[in-house]
């Protein structure tokens, strides 16, 4: 290579491979309120020297190719110096888009976007990061993140910006993306311009996503933040059908699960059904059709109504398309378990499944549901559940002795024999009362005690520094302190036969 360009016509090449390796790593001088502002490395060295060796050498440029590359590296320059005029002047002086140095342009373009930025002049930068995006694919992270910062109610306010706007899909995509509007509004806004548009296809998949979020996920933190702003009403489904009965679109699916998806969140089971069966006919969309249809099924349950609940959960149990999605499994369980909740909170805990508990990047083990159930600090710690009326709810469930397939899932499911449980449960909460004969002879009815206690003693009926010293000579840590009240400890200790 070297002997290549040592040549005479190519000494002004080698003097701007220079100054372009000489700028490479510098950044901006300015830190926007987040802790990021446009300008990628770590170099925050002075960048006058740069600049003024730029400008000269843009005297000497060639063609307009060495031009547009000296003239990107003034407006970069000068956009990180913030000399945020001097950018834009340089951009419209230097700077011409031709089949040469076309990616070179939108870099520049990109640059002097920043500089209007800084100008507070956001109309002007989000057409031109809109612009940059569209034609430079490896800038286009780089420019959503601008994009975020923009003031959009500058762009809401000035009609001449949308009416001269070339990119108006991605204007409105971005525009649901970062929550400055309704989403199924902008989407309308995208159909009308192309209904075949990759935005919109992005969108949809963000609100089936954002709804079944809502639907399955195991607690109420969902999986956003922030979450999408959407109240599914019945606009909503107007406007989902209005692009869906638009005859140029040629993949209907995700839109049309999205509208099943607003129906089910809405509570209109039936509505959702016929959508699925009759809508929903592409062989790729099978699978989120079946698990739908499985997910109306268990929410129309109401009640705990054992025989109802038994024919659902077989569904489950015989289908690996629904037993190995974690979202569906963990829904189905912790939506019986809050019909339980009432009337019964111990086995409804016992049905509680977390859905965090299963690695997400594997498959979800089916195997593993007679043995753990989720982790519940009120069942570990049990002292919301040392209530009589509770621990009898659990013994009334348990004397029924013919269970269905789910309940005797669920059963498995417990670490401990059942009965054993509710024994230790009764025990504890007599021992609470004060009632200690009733406890013990609740203690004794455990068959197998080695799973709540050891032989000698049970070392969780005293506190944790008691505990730590369980198996060490009292008199060889003590300070002694109670020898001082020997007489007061005799007279307090003497134990009547009701004690």
């Amino acid at each position: 290579m070297y002997t290549n360009i040592n040549k005479t016509k190519y000494t002004f090449f080698k003097r701007y491979l220079l100054l372009a390796k000489g700028t490479e790593r510098l950044a901006s001088d300015k830190t926007y309120d987040s802790g990021w502002y446009q300008g990628e490395t770590l170099s925050f060295e002075d960048k006058s020297p740069w600049l003024e060796k730029a400008v000269t050498l843009i005297k000497d440029a060639p063609d307009q190719f060495f031009k547009n590359r000296v003239g990107y590296q003034i407006v970069k320059l000068a956009h990180y110096k913030q000399d945020n005029d001097l950018a834009i002047s340089a951009f419209k002086r230097y700077l011409e888009l031709n089949n040469s140095s076309r990616y070179i342009y939108y870099r520049a373009l990109e640059q002097v976007s920043g500089a209007y930025f800084n100008l507070s002049q956001h109309s002007i930068a989000a057409q031109n990061y809109l612009e940059v995006f569209k034609n430079l694919p490896d800038r286009r992270e780089r420019c959503a993140l601008s994009l975020r910062f923009i003031d959009w109610s500058q762009l809401n306010e000035n009609s001449s910006f949308y009416k001269d706007l070339e990119y108006k899909d991605i204007f409105h995509f971005f525009k649901a993306y970062y929550g400055r509007g309704d989403v199924l509004k902008e989407m309308k806004k995208i159909a009308e311009i192309d209904v075949n548009s990759p935005y919109l296809e992005v969108l949809t998949a963000r609100l089936i996503d954002d709804i079944q979020s809502q639907l399955f996920e195991h607690d109420d933190n969902g999986y956003y933040f922030e979450g999408i702003q959407n109240t599914y009403t019945n606009e909503s489904e107007i406007i989902i059908d209005e692009i869906l009965t638009n005859k140029t679109l040629k993949d209907k699916s995700a839109l049309t699960l999205l509208k099943a998806l607003s129906q089910i969140k809405k509570g209109k089971y039936s509505e959702a059904k016929a959508t699925l069966n009759t809508q929903l006919q592409w062989h790729a969309s099978k699978i989120h059709k079946k698990r739908l249809l499985f997910a109306i099924d268990f929410m129309d349950i109401k009640t705990p109504n054992r025989q109802q609940i038994n024919e659902v959960f077989k569904q489950l149990d015989q289908d690996k398309d629904l037993n190995t999605y974690k979202p569906v499994v963990a829904a189905f369980f912790n939506h019986i378990s809050a019909l339980y909740s009432k009337d019964n909170p111990l086995l409804s805990a016992f049905i509680a499944i977390e859905y965090d508990s299963y690695p997400r990047d594997q498959p979800f083990d089916w195997s593993t549901i007679n043995n753990n159930y989720a982790y519940n600090y009120e069942l570990e710690t049990k002292y919301s559940f040392l209530k009589i009326d509770v621990i009898n709810s659990l013994d009334e469930f348990i004397k029924l002795k013919s269970f269905t397939h789910f309940e005797q899932i669920i059963l498995d499911r417990v670490k401990v024999d059942v009965n054993d449980f509710i024994h230790e449960l009764r025990g504890t909460y007599f021992i609470r009362e004060k009632e200690m004969y009733r406890a013990l002879k609740e203690f004794e009815a455990i068959k197998n005690t080695s799973e709540f206690w050891n032989e000698d003693v049970r070392p969780e009926l005293f506190s944790g520094s008691i505990k730590e010293w369980m198996n060490v000579d009292f008199n060889s840590i003590s300070d002694q302190f109670h020898v001082k009240y020997l007489e007061e400890l005799k007279l307090n200790n003497t134990v009547t036969s009701d004690d």
